[in-house]
């Protein structure tokens, strides 16, 4: 796994972030790059869960890294 510098646009990416003096982390997968769409990992279910855009992701409005598989 490296770090990246920029949010992936294509493939999957975790993305942790610092919240309120925690750290947080997620699996997304990049759904459509143009339209900044990705999908999120949920445990719970063990599947890709709901579509949203990358603006609504948390990691957005927090300071954050970036990491893919290589």
């Amino acid at each position: 796994m490296r770090e990246v510098s920029e949010i992936p646009e294509e493939g999957q990416f975790v993305a942790m972030w610092e919240y309120d003096n925690r750290i947080w982390c997620d699996t997304y997968l990049v759904i459509d790059a143009d339209q900044s769409i990705v999908s999120v990992w949920n445990n719970a279910a063990d599947e890709w869960g709901d579509v949203e855009h990358i603006d609504d992701q948390a990691f957005t409005h927090n300071p954050s890294k970036f990491y893919v598989v290589d």
